[in-house]
C-alpha cells in the first residue's frame, strides 16, 4: 500500500503550465449573471423562506436553478454545449496531502480553447452573511482562506466568493472595510494585494505564500464577490 507522503506526492499540483490563464472579462459576467438569475428564480419562488435556509440547503437549491438555467439557456452564453456546474466536487489541495477538499460550486468548461486544461475548474465557496453569523465564516480560515492556502483554486489564478447575504449587509460596507484595516501591514491574515469593492461584483486579490512541487510560485488569487440579497423572514411562496 502506497503510503500518505508519497500519494501527497503523486497528487500534488506540478506547477507545469500552472497557474492556468484566466477567462476573458465576458466569460467571467457570464457566470456572475448566471448566480444572479439562479438567485433571481429562488427568490421568485421562495421569498423569504430563503433566509430560514441552511448554507447547505441554499447552495443545493442555487445549484439546481443554476443546472436549469444551463438547460433553458436563459443566460447568453451560460449553456451546456459551453458550460457544466457541480455540486462539493473533490478536488486536490496545493500540496497534494488533502485529497477530499469539496468547493461549495465548481463551473468546468465543457468546450475548451488551446492552452486550457480538462482540469480547468472555478471553484466557488458560499457563505451566509448575517447577523447571527457575521463575517469571519466569509473572510477567515473557512472562507477566503480556502483559496489563499490553496485547498481551492489551487491550478487556477481566480476565484469566487458568494454571499447570501441578509438585506442591509454589503461587500463594501461589511467586508472591504476588514480588509482595509490590515492592507500592507505585517501578519495581514487576508494577504490582500488589491482591493477593487466599486465594481458591481467587487473583486480582492491575496498573495499565496506557498509552492508548486517544480519550486514556482503560484502568484495572487483573485477573488470575485457575488453577493446575493437574501429577503427578510416570510410565507413560503412556491414549492
Amino acid at each position: 500500500m502506497m503510503d500518505g507522503a508519497r500519494f501527497a506526492a503523486l497528487c500534488r499540483a506540478s506547477g507545469e503550465g500552472m497557474p492556468y490563464p484566466d477567462l476573458t472579462a465576458p466569460q467571467e459576467r457570464v457566470l456572475v449573471d448566471a448566480l444572479r438569475a439562479a438567485w433571481d428564480r429562488l427568490r421568485a419562488a421562495y421569498g423569504g423562506v430563503l433566509a430560514q435556509w441552511s448554507e447547505d440547503q441554499t447552495t443545493e437549491r442555487l445549484e439546481a436553478q443554476l443546472n436549469a438555467l444551463l438547460d433553458d439557456e436563459a443566460v447568453a452564453g451560460f449553456s451546456r454545449e459551453f458550460i457544466g456546474v457541480a455540486r462539493e466536487p473533490k478536488v486536490v489541495n496545493h500540496d497534494g496531502h488533502h485529497p477530499d477538499k469539496m468547493p461549495d460550486l465548481a463551473f468546468s468548461l465543457r468546450r475548451r480553447e488551446p492552452g486550457l486544461r480538462a482540469d480547468y475548474s472555478l471553484h466557488v465557496e458560499c457563505k451566509p452573511v448575517n447577523r447571527r453569523d457575521g463575517m469571519s465564516p466569509y473572510c477567515d480560515q473557512d472562507g477566503m482562506g480556502k483559496f489563499i492556502r490553496g485547498d481551492y483554486a489551487c491550478k487556477m489564478r481566480a476565484g469566487f466568493m458568494v454571499a447570501y447575504a441578509a438585506d442591509g449587509y454589503t461587500f463594501a460596507g461589511k467586508v472591504a472595510p476588514k480588509l482595509r484595516r490590515s492592507f500592507n501591514k505585517a501578519g495581514d491574515p487576508y494577504a490582500t494585494t488589491r482591493l477593487v469593492d466599486a465594481a458591481q461584483t467587487p473583486e480582492s486579490q491575496h498573495h499565496r505564500s506557498w509552492v508548486y512541487a517544480n519550486g514556482s510560485a503560484p502568484g495572487d488569487i483573485r477573488l470575485l464577490h457575488v453577493w446575493l440579497t437574501v429577503a427578510a423572514p416570510g410565507p413560503l411562496t412556491a414549492r
